[in-house]
C-alpha cells in the first residue's frame, strides 16, 4: 500500500513558543549527564580556543542595523549554514533596537537598569573575549532582557538574564549593579555548578563538542546535546533557538514571525519511530505535531 499522508515535522515557531527551558547548559547528554564543575568557571575564565577567538570583535562593530524589523529567516543545518560573523550588526544598533522593542516593556528595566545591563555586557565581553553582540543575543533569547525574570527549575535551577547553570543568581533589587554583572558573568563565564559560554567554546571533558563555534555553543547551551548536522534539531528543547539567535544578531528583536516547517511524505514501510529518528525528534513530538495521528502513531489510511 502507498501512503500519501503529509506529516509536518518540527514547526519551529510552535516549538519555540511551547518548549520548556530544561537543565541543559552544555553537558553532553549522550556521553555524560554530569554537570562539569571547575574552579576555572566564573569571572576569571576567558576564551582560549583559536577558532572561538575569530568570533570576537572587541569593538562590537558591524553593519548598521535595520531601520525596520527584518523578516525572520529560518536557518537550519550545520554551523556553516548560519550567517557569517561579518553580518552581525553593530552592538550599539543592536542594543538600541532591543531597548526600543523589548527592554522598555518591563517595569524593573528603568533607564538606570538598562545602562547597568549594557555596561555589564560590554565589561564581561572584554573580560571573557566573547563578542558583546553574541552575549546580548543570548540575554534577549533567554530573558528578553527582563532583569526580574524568574528562575526555572527542571531538577537544577537556572537563574538570571541568561538562565545560567546551577549556582546562578537572580536579580537583587537591593544591589542592582552587582547582581546584573553577576548574571552576565554566570551565563558567559560559568558558575561554580556548571559551564558558561567560555567553557563551551573552549571545550573540555564532559562538555558537548562545539569546535569553538558560537552557533554550536548556543545549541549546547540550550539543549545539552548537539546534532552537528542540524543545529535546528532541538532534541527536547527549543528547536528554533540557534536560528532565533542568528536573527537577533542580524537585528531581529522578536521570535519567528511565521512558521519554519519541514514536511515528509510517508511511504510504504515507514514507521513512526523510524521517521522520528530520521528527523532527530521524539516520537511523542511527531504525534503532537500531527493531530490526525492517534496515540499509537498509526500511519495507515482509512
Amino acid at each position: 500500500m502507498h501512503f500519501s499522508r503529509i506529516l509536518a515535522i518540527v514547526p519551529i515557531f510552535s516549538l519555540a513558543a511551547a518548549a520548556p527551558i530544561l537543565d541543559k547548559r552544555g553537558a553532553n547528554l549522550v556521553l555524560s549527564s554530569a554537570i562539569v564543575k571547575s574552579a576555572a568557571n566564573g569571572a576569571a575564565s576567558v576564551v582560549t580556543n583559536a577558532v572561538a577567538l575569530t568570533f570576537y570583535n572587541a569593538a562590537g562593530t558591524g553593519p548598521a542595523g535595520p531601520t525596520t524589523q527584518p523578516d525572520y529567516v529560518c536557518y537550519s543545518g550545520p554551523a556553516t549554514s548560519f550567517p557569517l560573523m561579518s553580518t552581525w550588526i553593530d552592538f550599539n544598533d543592536m542594543w538600541n533596537i532591543n531597548a526600543v522593542n523589548q527592554l522598555n516593556f518591563f517595569p524593573l528595566d528603568t533607564a538606570a537598569i538598562q545602562a547597568d545591563m549594557k555596561a555589564s555586557i560590554l565589561s564581561v565581553s572584554e573580560q571573557s573575549l566573547i563578542d558583546s553582540r553574541f552575549i546580548l543575543a543570548i540575554v534577549m533569547q533567554e530573558s528578553t532582557g527582563n532583569v526580574g525574570v524568574g528562575c526555572t527549575n527542571n531538577g537544577i535551577e537556572n537563574c538570571g538574564l541568561m538562565q545560567a547553570s546551577a549556582g546562578s543568581v537572580p536579580f537583587d533589587p537591593s544591589n542592582p549593579v552587582s547582581s546584573i554583572q553577576q548574571m552576565i558573568v554566570d551565563g558567559t563565564q560559568g558558575t561554580s555548578g556548571g559551564a558558561g559560554y567560555v567553557q563551551l567554546l573552549n571545550g573540555g571533558p564532559g562538555l558537548a563538542v562545539t569546535n569553538g563555534n558560537p552557533y554550536v555553543a548556543a545549541r549546547a547551551y540550550n539543549a545539552g546535546s548537539i546534532d552537528a548536522n542540524n543545529l535546528s534539531s532541538g532534541i527536547t528543547s527549543t528547536a528554533s533557538y540557534v536560528s532565533d539567535v542568528a536573527n537577533r544578531l542580524a537585528g531581529g528583536s522578536t521570535g519567528p514571525s511565521g512558521t519554519c516547517t519541514s514536511t515528509y511524505t510517508v511511504v510504504s514501510g515507514d514507521t513512526c519511530d523510524a521517521i522520528a529518528d530520521g528527523f532527530s525528534i521524539p516520537e511523542s513530538e511527531l504525534v503532537s505535531l500531527n493531530l490526525t495521528l492517534d496515540a499509537n502513531c498509526d500511519l495507515s489510511i482509512g
